[in-house]
């Protein structure tokens, strides 16, 4: 399952951070935007099936759980991107101001935690 659903995600993952990277000037501000947003919701993706696959470990008793603080910023980052296309679909301008430190919220398993958010 890994395989067939990280090889196609990958490729855009990485063709997006090709894009970030190499034509960076050749994009507008928007553009350049729309593209890291790709790049941020391919990882997101990433993670999922991550998720997956350690949950199979786990049930099969294969793998113990370790927990950690959760990165609340980096959660609602990853959120903005990842709904912000369907909100400029829509006509809506969507952008997220919070303070320059946020504590980490804790302990959780970062990857369930991020999800649960994201959702």
């Amino acid at each position: 399952m890994s395989h067939e659903l990280a090889a196609p995600l990958n490729a855009i993952v990485g063709l997006s951070e090709l894009l970030m990277a190499g034509e960076a000037e050749r994009l507008t501000e928007a553009q350049a935007q729309h593209v890291a947003d790709i790049a941020r919701a391919g990882e997101h993706l990433k993670a999922l099936i991550r998720d997956v696959l350690v949950l199979t470990k786990v049930e099969w008793g294969k793998l113990t759980i370790h927990l950690e603080p959760l990165r609340v910023a980096d959660v609602l980052k990853d959120t903005v991107a990842i709904v912000r296309a369907p909100a400029f679909k829509k006509g809506e301008a969507l952008d997220l101001d919070f303070p320059a430190f946020l504590p980490p919220c804790g302990p959780t398993r970062c990857a369930s935690g991020r999800s649960a958010i994201t959702s």
